[in-house]
């Protein structure tokens, strides 16, 4: 994938989790993980999921220690063969954006 730690606005972090896909308000767990996240985005490798450059997905994700999910939209900004995707954040409640910021700030302390 082209999206370089250099034109990233925020650092990415390895973090592995499942996955939620979602549209209509239904979701599904989906074949694959986040594998890193940051503020901004994400980076998720699916598998078997026909997903592109420029699709709109709805994603739900946990974080540790949180029986609480993080509900969001994403844009797909690029994939990869490996089934890699990089997403970025488009909608994200406060509540969910305060709460993967504690996460990632923790994360950049350790």
């Amino acid at each position: 994938m082209n999206d370089t730690p250099h034109t990233r606005r925020h650092p990415r972090l390895p973090y592995h989790t499942a996955v939620w896909i979602g549209q209509d308000s239904i979701y599904r767990r989906a074949p694959g993980e986040v594998i890193d996240i940051s503020l901004g985005g994400a980076c998720l490798r699916l598998e078997a999921i026909p997903i592109t450059t420029g699709d709109i997905v709805d994603l739900r994700f946990a974080l540790p220690d949180d029986d609480r999910v993080i509900a969001c939209s994403v844009l797909v900004k690029n994939t990869d063969e490996s089934g890699a995707l990089g997403v970025e954040f488009l909608t994200i409640s406060n509540a969910h954006r305060h709460r993967l910021e504690r996460f990632v700030d923790a994360l950049l302390v350790a």
